[in-house]
């Protein structure tokens, strides 16, 4: 969705952004419990004046009963629930902290509980003052209701904390990458279709080279920012107001030190203020999925590895973990990745960025879970089995680097496993890990060592 126009000249702050995500749903509930506090009671005054349910001493007591005990309930729940997120992230991957905090059922519900305490804690304020000529019992109504919606949010937040298991974390950050999957790269590869040329060579193939000469650059100032995303549409719109083309020179994910040239303006009759390039990037702290899938494979191999661990020893979480992989790979695999290009109506290449490409996404996936794996029948076997599956649906110019890990998982077996049944088992591809076996095409070594 393309922003309008005069947002473009609101210089944003990139992290006031990222954090205004996190508290826009709870600071919605504040404001409105705030106004509907006022609210409320003045209805229950002008339209209702006759509504008379309980007396002014037990309202004054049950609002004042429910305002107390939700600012205690509220502290004492959230922090069990960061108490409880921080081990769970910290067992898997200390990364994932952010996403479960930004979780949608912790937001509601951290919104439900103050805007509960704020809701009876001004209602209450009209029975002291209002006695005399009637009780704003149309708030205490409300007030209850509350109070049940405050129940349910509760056990909703208890169940999804306590399903931090490993399958739902990794399951969760799958989904999220296959999100970003599906939105950055729409066109699939059709039954039969081959690739001329590698994704890189395709995208150089549409830009006019050499390009342009730089009219202006973005220049990071300051302490270090992960780039979290750049808002397209809107360098879109910058480029064709300045009739030039801007080249980005850092994709989503990298860290920029002070003095990084950020992004160029080339051949432009125009020049943009700074300040609207740089509400078109936001920065942050920590790296997100939002434009970067690479960092999807990166949580889940970050917590395949910590399984790997001496100290953990956990190789079925690794399998669990290429199990995402495997269903990511397929869909990155079977997918154009020349995706660098975004153009005008009127077909002009206005923005380039750079973007990762097939053996990238191969060798983030694949290369530390063999490494640290290597010693594990189970990882080998299941790594075998993905490598295998993915030579089965993909183009034929994208097996080759499939093969060639393929054949370096086979050869990690045969460095790692000094015993032939061992060696023998570990040669089987399994998408169990220890599992059903597939038949072994063929081995170096057929028979035992003598005795």
């Amino acid at each position: 969705m393309k922003l309008p126009s005069f947002l473009l000249s609101l210089p944003f702050n990139s992290r006031l952004r990222s954090r205004a995500r996190i508290w826009s749903v709870p600071l919605a509930y504040i404001l409105a419990a705030t106004i509907l506090g006022h609210l409320i009671p003045q209805i229950n005054f002008i339209i209702f004046p006759r509504l008379f349910l309980i007396d002014a001493g037990t309202a004054s007591a049950l609002l004042s009963t429910i305002s107390s005990g939700m600012i205690a309930f509220t502290g004492f729940v959230f922090s069990m629930v960061f108490v409880l997120i921080q081990f769970g992230s910290t067992t898997y991957t200390p990364r994932l902290a952010g996403y479960l905090l930004q979780d949608p059922v912790v937001r509601h519900a951290l919104g439900v509980f103050t805007g509960t305490f704020l809701f009876t804690l001004n209602a209450a304020s009209y029975v002291n003052v209002r006695a005399s000529e009637a009780v704003p019992n149309l708030a205490v109504i409300f007030a209850l209701l509350l109070v049940t919606a405050s129940s349910v949010m509760f056990l909703a937040l208890i169940e999804r904390v306590t399903s931090l298991r490993v399958s739902s974390v990794l399951h969760m950050v799958g989904s999220r990458g296959r999100q970003v999957i599906e939105r950055m790269y729409t066109r699939r590869f059709a039954a039969g279709e081959s690739e001329d040329l590698t994704d890189h060579q395709s995208m150089l193939e549409q830009v006019p080279l050499p390009l342009p000469p730089i009219t202006q650059s973005l220049v990071h100032s300051g302490e270090p920012g992960i780039i979290l995303q750049y808002h397209m549409d809107q360098l879109l719109i910058l480029a064709q107001r300045a009739q030039g083309l801007i080249e980005i020179r850092y994709p989503p994910g990298d860290t920029l030190p002070d003095g990084a040239v950020i992004l160029n303006l080339r051949g432009a009759r125009r020049t943009i203020r700074p300040a609207f390039l740089r509400a078109a990037v936001e920065l942050g702290h920590e790296r997100t999925i939002e434009q970067d899938p690479k960092y999807a494979l990166r949580l889940i191999v970050d917590i395949a590895i910590r399984a790997l661990s001496p100290a953990i020893n956990d190789p079925t979480t690794a399998v669990q973990a290429l199990d995402e992989l495997d269903d990511l790979l397929h869909r990155l695999g079977t997918r154009h990745l020349d995706v660098g290009i975004l153009r005008s109506r009127q077909g002009v290449i206005r923005v380039l960025y750079p973007t990762p490409d097939w053996e990238d996404f191969l060798s983030l996936a694949i290369d530390e879970i063999r490494q640290y794996g290597a010693g594990s029948i189970q990882v080998m076997r299941r790594l075998q089995a993905l490598l295998q599956d993915l030579l089965d649906v993909l183009p034929a110019e994208r097996a080759a680097p499939v093969e060639r890990y393929l054949q370096r998982v086979k050869n990690s077996v045969q460095h790692h496993f000094v015993d032939f049944q061992d060696r023998l088992s570990a040669q089987q591809a399994d998408r169990q890990g220890m599992g059903l076996s597939r038949p072994i095409e063929a081995l170096d070594d057929q028979t035992p060592p003598a005795a």
